[in-house]
């Protein structure tokens, strides 16, 4: 709840298990992961959505625990 702040208000912690929230972003992060193992054969492609990426999310408050979490998550 901590990482996302669309998903602060979920008390309890059970209500994200039926988030239309968190189903549609559950979406979009496997259609990006999608994307970017499309992509990885072309290198400068690639890098180009790596870096889109990273300025759609300039906006939000990341910090490095976070990103840690996913990193451990998908590992």
């Amino acid at each position: 709840k901590k990482m996302m702040p669309e998903f602060m208000t979920a008390d309890p912690i059970e209500e994200l298990n039926s988030s239309r929230k968190l189903f549609g972003h559950s979406k979009t992060l496997m259609t990006c992961l999608e994307n970017a193992v499309k992509s990885l054969d072309d290198n400068d492609r690639f890098v180009e959505y790596l870096v889109e990426l990273g300025r759609r999310h300039q906006v939000r408050p990341l910090k490095a625990p976070y990103l840690e979490v996913s990193t451990d998550s998908m590992s």
